[in-house]
Parts: C-alpha cells; structure tokens; sequence
C-alpha cells in the first residue's frame, strides 16, 4: 500500500474552533468544539474504511470514506 498523512488538527480548513481529523483524501470536520488554554485528549481510530474521533475518552462521532490501506506511517499530532 501506500502512505498516508493523518492528523489531528484543531478547526481544519474553516478555521472554526472544532477538533478535526485530516486523513489522506480528505478529512472529518467534528462538531467538538474546544477552549483555549485547556488541555483535551483527542483519539482517532483509523480502520479500514471509517476514521472514529474521541476527546477526552468520549465518543464525537465518525466518518465513513473510500481510499488504500492505511499504514500510519507519516501520522502527525
């Protein structure tokens, strides 16, 4: 397979002040919002075929999406 970017970015692309995931083709703008000056622990599970997000050992929700095999390899936080 190839590789793939992963990240968990905080507001990706509008800005908006949500703990987001960024996978390779594209990423899962999560309604979780986060404060400045807080810490939060941010999980994201890549299977298959879906990316899960959890904050703060809660479940925000999930995206289904088409692409390759995932290998983590350039993975950033």
């Amino acid at each position: 397979g190839g590789q793939h970017c992963n990240s968990i970015i905080l507001g990706y692309g509008d800005g908006d002040n949500t703990i987001d995931v960024q996978y390779n083709d594209g990423w899962y703008n999560s309604p979780r919002t986060y404060k400045m000056e807080r810490w939060y622990t941010a999980v994201a599970i890549y299977e298959q075929d879906s990316i899960s997000l959890f904050v703060n050992g809660n479940y925000v929700g999930s995206k289904t999406f088409v692409q390759g095999n995932l290998n983590g390899s350039k993975a950033r936080f």
